[in-house]
């Protein structure tokens, strides 16, 4: 009785993996960090004497960077598939750190409110993170490559409503700290933001060092050899044993190029397993030229996304509004350390 086995999952570039989650968590990060504070930042704008009425102003604060995103998500994806990924996503880590360092001294809330709203439109590498992500897995690995990313984000939602609270209004909360004539007492938002843009910074450094460069024209996801190190047209200086096997139902032609060593040709080294396409010519198959919402499954997907987003902004930004509000009108009386 013969018995069948799993085929191995496909070796992942674990060090453009980590960098890739370093952007997720930068990017869940500057999302969560705000809203631990969001209230007595609203507040001390000195808007309004009610407190009730803090939630109103506080709303327009904390949709802009989502609005901005929506805004801007589809052109930022159209850039990387023309111009590749890693310079959006350069330019994106670029516009978070200086977005975010500079919000900090925000001294009123059209100030805050613009600040939020750039900062989340030059700011599209939650799509071109998974976009990037697609590009460099497969079916073999691609469920575990995406628990990773997720993981990613949540860490960085826990870290950025702790961090939020804990460092905002330093002055107040930890007296022993700074004074409140100090800078920190003059700015009592520049902390939690000033680290921020440390995450920030740091993921930009990565994302210049770690992740690869390749051309325009190979920027598709056909472009990758799927261990995320090699593309395509990197290939064709290699000293290359092809083994064709035909697929005539489907008309492919699984090509395993295995790379020999220019010294020693009696070694092989750096596997590489890449699936082309056979015609006359290596060349891809037509796309489907169809606009996304004629997808059902797609759109399906995309409305059920966008439920549980809203729904869990709903809650990052109410309960915080909530918590804060006096106890005799109904809140806990929070301070954002709390909150956080």
């Amino acid at each position: 009785m013969s018995t069948t086995t799993a085929a191995p999952a496909t070796p992942l570039s674990y060090k453009i993996l980590f960098v890739l989650c370093v952007c997720f968590f930068n990017e869940a990060f500057t999302f969560s960090n705000l809203f631990s504070y969001i209230g007595f930042m609203v507040w001390d704008f000195h808007l309004t004497d009610d407190v009730d009425q803090v939630g109103y102003y506080a709303g327009y604060l904390g949709s802009c960077f989502s609005l901005a995103s929506f805004i801007s998500s589809f052109w930022w994806g159209k850039m990387s598939d023309k111009y590749g990924k890693r310079p959006i996503l350069l330019i994106g880590a670029t516009g978070a750190t200086l977005t975010s360092l500079v919000f900090g001294f925000s001294n009123s809330l059209w100030m805050a409110m613009a600040l939020r709203f750039l900062s989340g439109l030059v700011n599209g590498n939650i799509g071109v993170v998974k976009g990037y992500t697609s590009d460099i897995t497969d079916s073999s690995n691609q469920a575990k490559t995406m628990s990773y990313m997720q993981l990613s984000w949540g860490l960085g939602n826990i870290m950025g409503s702790i961090l939020g609270g804990v460092m905002a209004r330093p002055c107040e909360q930890h007296p022993s700290f700074c004074s409140p004539s100090s800078f920190l007492g003059k700015y009592p938002y520049a902390l939690p933001n000033l680290i921020n843009t440390f995450f920030s910074l740091l993921g930009l450094v990565m994302l210049w060092y770690f992740i690869p460069k390749q051309s325009s024209s190979s920027s598709s996801s056909s472009s990758y050899v799927r261990n995320g190190q090699v593309e395509k047209d990197e290939v064709n200086g290699l000293l290359a044993v092809v083994d064709e096997d035909e697929d005539e139902e489907e008309g492919l032609s699984a090509f395993k190029m295995t790379s020999l060593s220019k010294e020693d040709d009696e070694t092989h080294q750096g596997v590489i397993s890449v699936q082309l396409l056979r015609d006359s010519k290596v060349s891809a198959p037509p796309s489907d030229q169809r606009p996304f919402w004629r997808f059902k499954d797609a759109m399906i997907l995309c409305a059920a996304y966008g439920a549980l987003g809203a729904a869990y902004t709903v809650f990052e930004e109410a309960w915080p509004l909530w918590a804060l509000s006096p106890i005799s009108r109904g809140g806990l009386g929070f301070t954002p350390s709390e909150l956080g």
